[in-house]
């Protein structure tokens, strides 16, 4: 076949050669193919017809950007723009999961959102939208980097590594997993550097789940825009027909129905700036009447207790055990700070909590009894109280056995049976 027949043959299949490609006479490399229409790629809908931007020159050639700009007091769903710039650095460094000070500043960060070919990741998808959010001089710049075809890609990356210079980190939602390093891998292909690889990263999802997941089926963006920031996309392209709208463009050309996937991704960066001050505010303040929750307080605790911050989880267990309505959700809450008031000693209060806990019902009753006798026997060497203990906290077990399969219980009753034969062994040897 001659290279005429497959031009022509290509043609009637509907995809043409890139302009000024030669077939099979450069160097042995096969030639670079446009999954376009043969009767004109750009078609009567060109993207820059569809969505407000414009072409920008780079090295690789031209790069579609769009780009809007919000006031600082833009309302979106229940939150200010300008709420995030409110974070406080300290308190950022809680949202990292971390208390290093790494003075996170995101009045200089980008907040970073891809749309891609594909949601299983790999070096076969390719991020053909790339949205930044930025504050500038008192406003919100939303620019949009888009890949209009294939052989776009360099450009679209030098776009984007061009558009991070002046920023100093990004804040992302699942981007450790997914954007970050799909990026990364892009970079690695065409051997440009990863801009992003040495600037302070924050992913919302992970303090996200950490605050709400005790109160929240999913911890989705789409849900925390509707439980959370009050946010109601109204006619939202579904994140999984993104990429089959994509491939219709390329296709086609035309690039009408991409106008709903500018518009979710805007939405998308808009609600990586409320979120995190959303967050900030209630890590850093959590007992403001409007974020004020049980089970919020509850997972803050353990927040701050994995931080080394018994100062501030102790007050959260505290009053999410006097808000709760709910008797598992309080003795949760009890539980968690008679174990934090042990582990500072403060072993006055930590009784306390597990003596009103030994009555609040068989889950948290054995607990507290085990605890306590404990207590008794190494601390206060009051082996008749723990002795009394030890066998309340058996009684609590046998009713349990009653509601289950006796197996269940069996090794907690052989430690328990133990524990009462060296107590008694204890006070054998005591004086009267």
């Amino acid at each position: 076949m001659t290279p005429d027949d497959l031009r022509a043959r290509l043609a009637r299949l509907g995809y043409q050669l890139n302009k000024g490609s030669a077939l099979g006479d450069v160097d042995g490399q096969a030639p670079s193919l446009r999954l376009r229409p043969s009767h004109g790629w750009r078609g009567d809908y060109p993207i820059e017809r569809v969505v407000d931007g414009r072409y920008v020159p780079t090295p690789y050639g031209p790069c579609f950007v769009a780009e809007r700009v919000h006031p600082m007091g833009h309302l979106h769903g229940a939150h200010r723009l300008e709420e995030a710039l409110e974070a406080e650095p300290e308190v950022l460094d809680w949202l990292g999961g971390s208390l290093h000070g790494a003075g996170l500043d995101l009045s200089r960060f980008a907040f970073l959102d891809t749309e891609t070919t594909g949601l299983a990741g790999g070096t076969g998808t390719y991020a053909f939208l790339i949205g930044l959010g930025f504050f500038d001089r008192g406003r919100f710049v939303v620019r949009q980097i888009f890949m209009g075809d294939y052989d776009a890609e360099e450009a679209v990356l030098h776009t984007l590594a061009e558009a991070l210079k002046p920023l100093r980190g990004v804040v992302t939602f699942n981007g450790k997993v997914f954007d970050l390093p799909l990026l990364e891998a892009r970079y690695q292909i065409h051997r440009q550097p990863f801009p992003v690889r040495d600037l302070p990263h924050l992913d919302l999802l992970f303090p996200a789940r950490r605050l709400w997941r005790g109160r929240l089926e999913s911890c989705a963006l789409s849900c925390l825009e509707t439980e959370i920031l009050g946010v109601d996309r109204e006619r939202d392209v579904p994140g999984w027909l993104i990429p089959s709208l994509y491939f219709g463009y390329l296709r086609s050309g035309d690039a009408r129905p991409l106008a709903d996937v500018f518009e979710h991704n805007r939405q998308d960066i808009l609600s990586l700036a409320t979120l995190s001050a959303r967050l900030a505010r209630q890590y850093a303040d959590p007992f403001h009447p409007s974020v004020e929750d049980p089970r919020d307080l509850l997972s803050l605790g353990s927040v701050f207790e994995r931080l080394g911050m018994p100062e501030r989880a102790v007050p959260c267990y505290e009053r999410a055990a006097e808000l709760a309505r709910h008797e598992t959700l309080r003795g949760s809450a009890m539980l968690r700070l008679a174990s934090l008031y042990k582990r500072l000693r403060m072993r006055d209060d930590a009784i306390d909590v597990w003596g009103r806990l030994s009555t609040a019902g068989q889950g948290f009753s054995l607990v507290a009894c085990l605890e306590m006798a404990k207590h008794y026997e190494h601390v206060a060497r009051d082996y008749r109280q723990a002795e009394r203990l030890t066998l309340q906290a058996l009684s609590v077990l046998e009713l349990r056995a009653a509601r289950l399969e006796p197996w269940r219980v069996e090794r907690e009753r052989r430690e328990l049976e133990r524990r009462l034969v060296r107590l008694r062994r204890k006070l054998n040897r005591s004086p009267r």
